[in-house]
């Protein structure tokens, strides 16, 4: 198995997908967040043993490269907690197929 397994590309811009006629896109910022993992080995972890998938949103204002997953020799791990952070902003557009864009306050 190899990291290109577990990436994932969505376009939601419908100059270049059909798939899309119109998309709201929800962008939420926050600052200081921290997801925590618990994990169980027979052996001390080494980084080797980590890869992290991606996800990339493709829009018309540029792409978004997100972090998808954790993964753990081959298994996706499970958050225990989630620390949120704080809230930075929120963002709402409308990208509609006629190349044109709207931004929703």
């Amino acid at each position: 198995m190899n990291d290109k397994d577990w990436d994932k590309t969505l376009c939601v811009d419908p100059e270049y997908t059909d798939d899309y006629e119109n998309t709201i896109f929800l962008e939420k910022g926050f600052k200081g967040s921290a997801f925590y993992f618990t994990l169980e080995s027979d052996t001390p972890p080494s980084k080797e043993d980590f890869l992290l998938s991606s996800l990339c949103i493709e829009t018309p204002q540029g792409d978004y490269d997100l972090v998808g997953n954790l993964i753990f020799k081959g298994k996706i791990l499970e958050e225990d907690e989630l620390e949120s952070g704080s809230h930075k902003g929120s963002w709402m557009y409308l990208f509609k197929s006629d190349g044109s864009q709207t931004e929703i306050s």
